[in-house]
């Protein structure tokens, strides 16, 4: 169980800082409850953007708070969570080796963990729906359990390679991967994924001009016929 839906078993249900606006409400809840938690595990809050930002080497992990454009006091007072991983570091060496590739944005946390964070809150966590400590036990959950040991497998281009490799399907991800494997020094392991690119290419009618493209460059870039 993942305890984000837990059925409320209070006999009535807490309400924290229901005097405040919807915006100012999710700000004190976290300002209070989850900015300690995350600066245990070493995310920086950034208040302007709502934010928390953890930096690797090579790669710089986002978590971002998102108010619900609805939000009303006294009737909703939503926000939902969402995740991305980026390497600066990755967009500069693509520029510099493929020349007309761009990127290095890694976006996931999509399917199937997308509905963990979603289920039954109709997309978000709201504070004026359901009790706010359970909604604070069950985020605290969440972030502890799901959200931080997901996102530490992309915080080194070994370990990003290892997991892209053994959770993604896309020919997207497929090409990152050969990308990932090679920056970490594993070439053998880069040509391996590569090989299997050139044969699953061969084997699909929907791979499009722009992602033969893309694999071409690696080609060439590998001295792959």
């Amino acid at each position: 169980m993942f305890g984000f839906f837990k059925k409320n078993t209070r006999s009535t249900e807490t309400k924290l800082y229901a005097d405040l606006k919807p915006g100012e409400r999710i700000l004190k809840i976290f300002t209070e409850h989850i900015v300690p938690l995350m600066n245990e595990n070493g995310f920086v809050f950034k208040k302007k953007e709502f934010s928390f930002i953890k930096k690797f080497d090579s790669f710089t992990q986002h978590i971002h708070v998102r108010k619900s454009k609805w939000n009303q006091r006294g009737e909703v007072c939503s926000f939902s969570l969402t995740f991305m991983v980026n390497s600066e570091f990755y967009s500069n060496w693509l520029k510099e080796t493929y020349g007309n590739e761009v990127g290095g944005t890694v976006w996931y946390i999509e399917q199937p963990f997308w509905d963990v964070w979603t289920k039954d809150h109709n997309s978000g966590y709201d504070l004026e729906a359901h009790d706010n400590l359970e909604i604070l036990e069950d985020l605290k959950y969440n972030l502890t359990e799901l959200c931080f040991p997901f996102m530490n497998n992309i915080s080194d281009f070994k370990g990003a390679a290892d997991f892209l490799y053994s959770f993604y399907e896309s020919p997207v991800w497929e090409l990152m991967i050969v990308d990932f494997y090679f920056i970490a020094g594993e070439k053998d392991l880069a040509l391996k994924v590569l090989y299997e690119i050139i044969d699953n290419y061969k084997k699909r009618n929907d791979v499009t001009p722009k992602l033969r493209e893309r694999l071409k460059l690696r080609t060439d870039f590998f001295g792959v016929k």
